[in-house]
């Protein structure tokens, strides 16, 4: 008897996992999708006043502290960017690993390795060579999802589901130390995974013995009913009915088949009335069973009961992790009520709704009419990321955020909706490939799992109007769509596979669950196998009504699949293959080097003077800690006020006196550049300033202002 191996899963999952990243490194490069993540890695490296930050706005308290000790331990690695590549890998390999388990019915090594490879290629691509933690986050709270879907296939054994469980909430919880606002799509779709499994189990009566006899017994019960089509299997368990008991059959006698006396899975195959070798087929395909079944029933003890997972495994789940979750919420309120941090988070959210969920950035027009208390000179700064002023209070941002209120908000959402896609087309097909996902579980779900169509539809429903509120909200960026399309199309996928397994026998559908599927498939095969030579076989089984028409459509929906994942692919390639921004490197390398040579002065910069791409920061000759944005997402945290105080400026009471009497440097590219921040200074201290040019750097001038 031979013990299945979890690692006939791993193993090819990791090779898929393995020749995904291969590809894109062969065709491309690995590195952020936007400089967001690198002022996080910098944070943790010490580039804020030389010490590794314990505190993100975005990265959850445990996250945060478990960078920061790694920080001190090993310091000028890029743990951030580390932890977001050992995050990738695991959430691609168990995707990958959830489709192969989850394949079933014919050639399930095929099919998984075919639902992996598509889904990876569609959704994890992209996100894998040019990361994001948004995405990053995303991806993980997928592969939770997909990980939930395989716990059912251990049946009752408690340890085994329970072990599928914990992986599944463990990577649920790292999604939301990542980035909360994206593990909360992944928490709800996973919510519904396990409602649907608790609800799937208690309509199928989940709990019960599965009848191994009553596979003994199959051959015998189709031929009692080779002319009806009421003989059905359990769609969860793939046990034979209680009605389907042993018949005594004169036929059966007559043909020198005696099934009551069969030891084996072998035996109990019936070849009566066909050639001999039909009789050898038979006791092939019997062999084939009779091994699964001895794998099935006999190589694990808690498998050798014979029982199914029972509902209340689900439930017990679904609640462990919303404590979780809930836990890991209080946490960080906790954190930020010990550090005081209210009032920052309430003026980084105002902030949010004027600079991200509105056109104050390409039209401030409305920004400049409200009653904001900041002057024409300060706005056109704060169009620009700059908030070193005082001025620029939580109501200040707030005002100006009201201005932009649409007269036809249901307009503006569908634009922002539309724009998605027309400025996006790669999430046109992965789109259609969710619909198509979706067409055949409703295809091949028919009378299969209890309410997996259900499922289905809530699922493909849930992401549509995740999109929406996204776009009422004021914008829909593509990697926010990702957070909800990731987990949605993990669900999707795994639903397939799961209808896809169904087995027919007579006309109806089951689907057993783990080996129990191969086997009822094998025994199926061998039960229903035609005679040939005008043999009259009684273990031939009428074809089921609009079989060929099913079997059609099936093929121009995975035919419009194939075709929708080649489309996607161009796309990503092409995205993934543009031009580096060259000119970004090479900016950034200067202002390294210059604040390495005059570690005294605080060298400040406009968040578009260069966007910071790199995984890993070249570190060889030093960590700068004097240099900062003039604003961004960054300030008003405690890294951002640890290094004001080393230059000896509050950050609590910041004017535009400090640039005049503190050792500050505006790093810039022309001396256009000067002139925003030159023509506040004139209207705000009502004195002739002028800017001193005080050192170059290859490309970049480094002024300093005076009167």
């Amino acid at each position: 008897m031979r013990k299945a191996s979890p690692l006939r899963f791993w193993l090819p999952a990791l090779g898929m996992t393995a020749l995904l990243f291969a590809a894109l490194a062969l065709v491309s490069n690995f590195r952020f999708e936007n400089s967001d993540d690198a002022l996080i890695v910098k944070a943790f490296m010490g580039y804020e006043g030389g010490l590794p930050a314990s505190f993100s706005l975005y990265v959850h308290t445990a996250l945060a502290w478990l960078l920061h000790g790694l920080a001190l331990l090993v310091p000028r690695m890029p743990w951030f960017s580390l932890f977001q590549g050992m995050l990738l890998l695991a959430s691609c390999t168990v995707i990958a690993k959830s489709m192969l388990q989850l394949a079933q019915g014919r050639y399930p090594n095929l099919m998984g390795a075919l639902m992996g490879g598509l889904y990876l290629v569609l959704f994890a691509a992209f996100a894998a060579c040019r990361i994001n933690y948004t995405t990053t986050a995303a991806l993980a709270g997928a592969a939770a999802v997909a990980q939930c879907l395989t716990a059912p296939l251990h049946g009752g054994c408690k340890r085994r589901v329970a072990r599928a469980y914990r992986l599944s909430a463990f990577l649920l919880a790292m999604a939301f130390c990542l980035r909360m606002q994206s593990a909360l799509p992944a928490a709800a779709f996973l919510a519904l995974t396990l409602l649907w499994q608790y609800a799937a189990g208690l309509r199928a009566g989940a709990g019960t013995a599965v009848d191994v006899e009553g596979l003994r017994t199959a051959s015998h019960d189709a031929h009692a009913n080779a002319t009806s089509r009421h003989t059905h299997v359990n769609s969860i368990t793939g046990e034979l009915p209680a009605n389907a008991a042993h018949r005594d059959s004169p036929a059966a006698a007559a043909d020198g088949c005696d099934i009551t006396q069969s030891t084996s899975a072998a035996e109990d195959i019936c070849t009566a009335g066909v050639n001999t070798r039909e009789r050898r087929s038979n006791r092939r395909m019997g062999a084939q069973a009779a091994d699964l079944q001895d794998d099935t029933v006999s190589a694990d003890p808690c498998i050798a009961e014979g029982t199914v997972m029972p509902p209340r495994y689900a439930l017990n789940t679904l609640l462990w992790t919303a404590l979780l979750l809930a836990a890991l919420f209080g946490v960080r309120q906790g954190e930020l009520a010990i550090r005081g941090l209210q009032a920052d988070v309430a003026w980084h959210s105002a902030r949010t709704a004027l600079m991200d969920y509105t056109a104050f950035e390409s039209d401030p027009s409305p920004a400049l009419a409200a009653a904001s208390g900041l002057s024409p000179s300060l706005t056109a700064l704060v169009q620009r990321w700059y908030f070193m002023d005082s001025a620029i209070t939580e109501d200040a941002l707030q005002t100006m955020a009201q201005a932009y209120v649409s007269p036809a908000p249901l307009q503006a959402a569908a634009q922002r909706f539309a724009s998605l896609f027309t400025d996006n087309p790669r999430y046109v097909w992965a789109v259609t490939a969710l619909v198509l996902m979706l067409l055949l579980c409703l295809l091949r779900g028919r009378k299969a799992l209890p309410y997996l169509r259900l499922a289905a539809t809530l699922a493909l429903v849930g992401a549509g109007a995740m999109l929406v509120l996204l776009a009422w909200q004021g914008r829909v960026l593509p990697r926010a769509a990702d957070a909800v399309l990731f987990p949605a199309a993990a669900l999707l996928f795994g639903l397939t596979l799961r209808a896809g397994g169904v087995v027919t026998l007579a006309g109806s559908s089951a689907e057993p669950a783990g080996k129990d599927a191969a086997l009822s498939s094998l025994t199926q095969q061998a039960i229903s196998e035609p005679a040939k030579n005008g043999a009259v076989g009684y273990c031939a089984v009428p074809r089921a009504r609009g079989a060929i028409v099913r079997r059609m459509v099936l093929f121009l929906l995975v035919t419009a699949l194939l075709f929708v994942g080649g489309k996607h692919a161009a796309l990503t390639l092409h995205a993934i293959t543009r031009k580096p921004d060259a000119v970004s490197q090479q900016r950034q390398a200067e202002l390294d080097r210059f604040a390495l040579a005059h570690p005294a002065m605080l060298i400040l910069r406009s968040p578009s003077l260069f966007r910071d791409t790199r995984l890993m920061p070249d570190t060889g000759a030093g960590i700068p800690s004097n240099t900062a944005v003039w604003g961004d997402w960054t300030c008003r945290t405690p890294g951002w006020y640890r290094q004001l105080a080393i230059s000896g400026l509050d950050g609590h009471a910041l004017t535009a006196a400090v640039w005049l009497e503190q050792p500050l440097m505006l790093a810039a590219s022309s001396p256009e550049d000067v002139q925003p921040l030159l023509a506040y200074l004139r209207d705000t201290l009502d004195l002739p300033v002028y800017a001193v040019l005080a050192g170059e750097e290859g490309t970049l001038q480094f002024y300093r202002f005076a009167v």
